[in-house]
């Protein structure tokens, strides 16, 4: 993965996981803002080039994104360790 990349990683709740790569963000300065917006939204819309995929977040168990973004929301647990 080209550091100009991320990769979104979606667990579901049926235990299945499905793993997006797409450009980073080169606008950081709305960054927050567009966050806030897609987690409001009440599904993840992905957009891969031939399709769209639609995921209910009532359908999700968690994700991640890495690499860390440039700018978080200022609710975000900064610092932390994963240790279970």
């Amino acid at each position: 993965m080209s550091s100009e990349e991320t990769t979104l990683t979606v667990h579901l709740k049926n235990g299945s996981v499905m793993k997006f790569k797409h450009p980073r963000a080169s606008d950081k300065s709305n960054l927050v803002s567009r966050t806030r917006e897609i987690l409001e939204a009440g599904h993840l819309l992905v957009e891969t080039g031939d399709r769209a995929i639609i995921i209910p977040y009532n359908s999700i168990l968690f994700m991640e994104t890495s690499p860390l973004p440039d700018v978080l929301p200022s609710n975000c647990i900064r610092g932390a360790t994963i240790i279970s």
